[in-house]
């Protein structure tokens, strides 16, 4: 009976990979454009309002992950000085050669 019961428990607590037994496979770039959404608006075409706080999604995501941890997504989403997007190569344009 108690093996059975710590079976439970731990399959509960993420089994032997750790991870809980409802959580969505998502990659590190999936969860920053998770959060990131979360943490601010979006315009009506689907861009990123940096300058608009998500005042609903930033209240349930702190409560979902505590302070601490909402501290170190929020650092994660925010824009930065110096920071560049990455640029795709143009495919049009052809490639320099030095």
């Amino acid at each position: 009976m108690d093996s059975e019961v710590s079976y439970y428990v731990d399959a509960l607590k993420g089994g032997p990979t750790g991870r809980a037994p409802f959580a969505a496979n998502a990659t590190q770039a999936e969860l920053r454009d998770i959060y990131t959404r979360q943490m601010f608006t979006q315009a009506p075409d689907g861009t990123i309002q940096y300058d608009k706080p998500n005042a609903e999604g930033r209240a349930k995501l702190i409560q979902r992950i505590g302070p601490q941890k909402y501290a170190e997504v929020f650092d994660e989403v925010r824009p930065k000085a110096g920071r560049r997007p990455v640029l795709e190569p143009d495919p049009e344009e052809p490639d320099e050669e030095i």
